[in-house]
């Protein structure tokens, strides 16, 4: 969430027309919510996928624009890639949220997890080990 939205600043894009995806790196699956507000996966045709059938991943966050043929945001994001690492990891640093909000991790379902194990301070571990790769 905070990739997209540093992505979205950086190169003046709706959040429409910018779109965002986690997947594996050779494409054979990608998460997206479901109504509830939860993570799906799901293989290329769009069936679901349970999570134990997953053998060893590249994991990839996807910036893609939402058009057939593409506008032009894909490619300044991709020349940008670490500057809006370090920028979604400042915004996610900085917020002044207890355990991650709307604003820098996206929706939160249950903020009553320790801080440690919190969607912010796993979302700061995912951003560092996309800045380490």
């Amino acid at each position: 969430h905070a990739l997209h939205v540093v992505a979205r600043i950086a190169v003046m894009a709706d959040g429409a027309d910018l779109r965002k995806a986690v997947g594996s790196g050779d494409g054979a699956w990608s998460a997206s919510g479901d109504g509830h507000g939860r993570g799906q996966l799901r293989a290329t045709d769009g069936a679901p996928l349970p999570a134990g059938a997953l053998a060893r991943f590249q994991p990839t966050v996807y910036l893609y624009d939402n058009y057939p043929g593409g506008v032009g945001l894909s490619e300044p994001l991709f020349a940008r890639q670490a500057e809006l690492l370090l920028r979604a990891q400042a915004l996610v640093q900085d917020c002044g949220c207890r355990a991650g909000c709307p604003s820098c991790v996206g929706p939160v379902l249950d903020d009553a997890v320790p801080l440690d194990e919190g969607p912010r301070q796993l979302a700061l571990r995912v951003l560092r080990a996309l800045q380490s790769a």
